[in-house]
């Protein structure tokens, strides 16, 4: 879950995750690319739930990317368009 989208400054995802620990990647980025914010959130279970705050972007539209990673599993990645608006 991500919200509130569009957003005038703080973002908040959940994420449901299993037993086994779990790394979490999540990075912002603007839309040429370039990696604005990244969080690491190492040997995770249970459920994630977290803020990136976006106050000081300015208006327009971002991507959202979140990457997870299990021993023995295959990554699994989450990619959204999110907009901040003043």
């Amino acid at each position: 879950i991500l919200s509130p989208n569009p957003t005038d400054g703080e973002l908040r995802f959940r994420l449901g995750l299993g037993t086994e620990s779990t790394d979490i990647s999540v990075s912002l980025s603007d839309l040429a690319g370039r990696v604005l914010q990244t969080k690491i959130y190492k040997n995770r279970q249970g459920q994630l739930d977290e803020k990136l705050d976006l106050g000081t972007l300015p208006s327009g539209s971002y991507i959202f990317s979140l990457q997870t990673t299990q021993a023995g599993e295959p990554q699994r990645r989450f990619t959204k368009k999110v907009l901040v608006l003043r």
